[in-house]
């Protein structure tokens, strides 16, 4: 967090989308190990991040990556990106 505070742009880990942390294992994963969806638009808030870029997520349908995305956004309101292969974001 400390790192992130005012960032233009925030590159971040999103592993998994709030449907998905659906055990207890996965409840640990999100809460030890990675980054996911039900975090990581409360860090962007908190550091007052420009646009959020999402990475490393799990592999995952398209209707469950946006699904993923829009758990981010009801916790951030800049923009919030899928991160592939090759996208560009400029600044």
């Amino acid at each position: 967090r400390r790192l992130a505070v005012n960032a233009d742009i925030l590159v971040h880990c999103c592993y998994l989308a709030r449907a998905e942390i659906d055990t207890p294992q996965m409840q640990r994963l999100a809460d030890y190990t990675l980054a996911c969806a039900d975090t990581v638009g409360h860090i962007a808030t908190e550091t007052n991040v420009g646009t959020l870029v999402l990475t490393h997520h799990r592999q995952k349908s398209d209707a469950m990556l946006e699904q993923m995305r829009q758990d981010v956004v009801n916790d951030f309101t800049g923009p919030v990106l899928l991160g592939h292969d090759g996208l560009r974001v400029g600044l």
